[in-house]
């Protein structure tokens, strides 16, 4: 995290940044899961949540230690007197509730650790879906400026044919029909674009006025994505490392010592108790004398065995003995769901890199017949009207080729998250 820090701070300094303009922060994905985990203000109060539950189990344990107060009266009006003590008690036998109470704790804050694994993994997740999108918005851009480019050229040479009466007015309007809805759809990706990077802003608990950007990853060795870990391995990764099936098993060891609490209220308890007190009187001389006199000691066990409670101890244990069935049931249902999501999802990242491959192939296609329909319209030899068809034909093409890549991108990542691998570009 301290190396982190540095390169920010570097970043914002060098070149001799000012307080006006600040330097724009480039960040890859590793550095935004990197600031997120620092920086994420849910992730914070996380955090706060497993130190609380730690201090929980820390007294726990401390149960086990007796009590100890002192006592101390002083009366300021005649008679001058004053009495002074002390006293503890600790519990010897309570059916096994100390213990257990203990175990308790430290399944409540071994709970609260893995919550806080699994909200690390679904912001790792959330993080890497605006990510993604940011970058299918630039790469869309840089087709859609290459566009705007191309359609100001046609509408050029449309403008010079038409003066030569070489084509109607209505293909030279077409062609800059065709310019103006290119430089709409660009500037709706420039909203999206914007809409998305405060959503990463968001995650990060980043000032929305912070100067961010994406830095965009060499995306050509995405196919190097394509080799997918055997199905047998990821299960059995996702089954060892996966927060959420950790959690099942930690609601049913939950209930199990709910259960064994309930059942300790029926057990008798014994407790000690003792104290040293001692005191002395103004009307006799002698302070000291007083005090060593009637120094007092007080030693005494105390046994409580529970006769009748009006059935609530009963109640309780068979209300602990439902619980844990329920705890069973979902946890039999929990692993059920979780693993026919793993099992989906690995379903749809084959999917999805079938669709990326036949679209790779598709936009390659339709991108080298519009190549070819731009020169023969340059040459005069199609009608406007056909070459933007073909044109048309490859926007659709293309944005789906763009949408389709980095989906493909984005669910073999989330399987790495699943097997609890780190996440690199």
């Amino acid at each position: 995290m301290k190396k982190f820090i540095a390169v920010i701070i570097a970043a914002m300094t060098a070149g001799g940044v000012s307080a006006q303009q600040p330097t724009q922060l480039r960040f890859t994905l590793e550095q935004c899961l990197e600031y997120a985990m620092g920086n994420n203000y849910t992730r914070a109060a996380m955090e706060l949540g497993v130190l609380s539950a730690e201090i929980a189990r820390d007294q726990s344990r401390m149960e086990r230690l007796p009590s100890i107060s002192a006592s101390a009266g002083q009366n300021l009006l005649n008679p001058h007197g004053g009495s002074y003590g002390a006293s503890g008690s600790m519990t010897l036998y309570g059916g096994g509730a100390i213990d257990i109470g203990i175990q308790q704790s430290r399944l409540q804050a071994e709970q609260t650790a893995v919550r806080a694994m699994q909200y690390d993994n679904a912001l790792t997740i959330n993080i890497m879906v605006s990510y993604f999108a940011l970058l299918g918005y630039e790469e869309l851009m840089r087709y859609q400026e290459s566009l705007i480019a191309a359609g100001e050229a046609q509408v050029r040479e449309g403008q010079a044919r038409f003066e030569q009466e070489a084509i109607l007015y209505g293909d030279y309007l077409m062609l800059e029909a065709q310019l103006a809805s290119n430089r709409n759809s660009a500037e709706d990706t420039r909203i999206n674009r914007r809409n998305e990077l405060m959503t990463l802003k968001g995650l990060l608990s980043m000032a929305l006025d912070a100067p961010l950007a994406v830095v965009m990853p060499d995306t050509t060795a995405v196919e190097s994505l394509a080799l997918l870990p055997v199905m047998e391995y990821y299960l059995e990764r996702a089954a060892m490392t996966l927060p959420d099936l950790e959690l099942l098993d930690y609601s049913v060891e939950l209930a199990e010592t709910n259960l064994r609490l309930s059942r300790s209220n029926l057990m008798p308890s014994l407790s000690l108790s003792g104290g040293l007190n001692t005191g002395y009187s103004g009307n006799v001389r002698g302070w000291g004398t007083q005090v060593a006199d009637n120094f007092r000691e007080s030693a005494s066990l105390s046994l409580s065995v529970p006769i009748f409670t009006r059935g609530r101890t009963r109640a309780s244990i068979r209300r602990s003995e439902i619980a844990l069935q329920q705890a069973e049931l979902d946890r039999l249902q929990g692993e059920l769901d979780i693993r026919r999501m793993l099992t989906q999802n690995y379903h749809n990242v084959e999917a999805a890199l079938n669709n990326f491959r036949t679209l790779t192939a598709r936009e390659k296609a339709y991108g080298e017949n519009l190549r070819v329909f731009r020169e023969q319209f340059a040459e005069g030899r199609v009608r406007p009207v056909d070459m933007l068809q073909q044109e048309n034909n490859y926007i659709s093409i293309m944005y789906d080729y763009v949408q389709s890549k980095y989906r493909f991108m984005l669910q073999r990542k989330i399987l790495d998250v699943y097997m609890g691998m780190e996440i690199t570009m």
